[in-house]
Formats: C-alpha cells, structure tokens, sequence
C-alpha cells in the first residue's frame, strides 16, 4: 500500500519464515511483478555483526506483531543502530517509539494506517535524520542492561547512586 508513494524504498524481511508465508509472498508478488526488486525475503540472521549491519542500512524498523512479551529484543537491537520505528500497539509500542518521539504506534490490525504510518514516516527525512542520533540515545539510556542493573541494586539498596543518578530514571 505504501509502495507507491515510496519509490525508493525497498523492503527487508528479515527472521524465521515458515513456508506458508514464503508461498504467500510469493504470490502476492506475483501479482505484482513491479515489487519484485523491492521486496526481499532474507530470513534469519544469526551473526549479531551482520544483523547489525542490516539495522544500520534501514532507517525504519517496523514490527507488525499482535503480542509480545515484555519489550521485544529486537526494538532495541534496531534502535541502537537509530533505526525509526513504526510498531502495532502491543504493550512496549510507548517504550519503543518514545511515546511517539521516534516512531509511530498503530492498532493492531488496522493494515492501512500501517501502511498511511510507514508512508509519513518515511516522507519526513529530515525528521527520520534527526531521530536518528536521538533514538541511539534514548536506547542507551532507558534499556542498557547495565544502567538498569545499577538502577535495580540502588532501589534494592545494595549500593549508593552514582553521583547525579539519583533522582533520574
């Protein structure tokens, strides 16, 4: 839906693909032989160097789930490497998009206003530019696993917060 408004732009999936949905794809480009050489089934990559390099080359990372548990690994895999996002409203869609600050939530299931989010995210360069470097920062913060662990053992009281840490999240 949202090919046509961005001619440039290409589409990588990238994970597991069971074979009912490579059929599936596979005939829907069928009936539209103009995706072909946009639309790219890579499935799955192993090597986290190479995984990243796939993260570095998107400036969108768009996640299309009904459920996931907890704050999917994969958010902040593609935010690390200042990917955009546009993500279904499971329950992290808030932590993954900033509150709306790097990306945008969409129902789950309404497939046009996926298709309407992707186009206006993409349409806005400078804005997908600029929140590029703010993501990074943002994942740095709020989901290093060391930062939350130092977190956990000052709330815990096993330790005293760094200078200028208490108080922040």
């Amino acid at each position: 839906m949202a090919a046509k408004e961005l001619p440039s732009w290409s589409l990588r999936l990238v994970g597991p693909i069971e074979d009912g949905f490579r059929q599936f794809c596979e005939s829907f480009l069928e009936g539209y032989p103009e995706l072909k050489d946009r639309v790219f089934l890579v499935g799955p990559i192993m090597d986290k160097m190479r995984l990243n390099e796939e993260y570095r080359k998107a400036k969108v990372f768009a996640l299309t789930s009904n459920k996931e548990g907890g704050s999917p690994n994969v958010f902040s895999e593609a935010a690390l490497q200042g990917c955009n996002m546009v993500v279904t409203d499971i329950d992290a869609s808030g932590d993954m998009t900033g509150e709306g600050a790097f990306g945008i939530t969409v129902p789950i299931g309404d497939v046009q206003g996926f298709a309407r989010a992707v186009s206006e995210l993409c349409g806005d360069e400078e804005g997908m530019e600029k929140n590029c470097l703010e993501i990074q920062e943002y994942v740095r913060r709020f989901f290093d696993y060391d930062r939350i662990v130092r977190r956990l053992h000052v709330l815990l009281g096993y330790q005293e917060p760094a200078a200028g840490e208490e108080g922040r999240r």
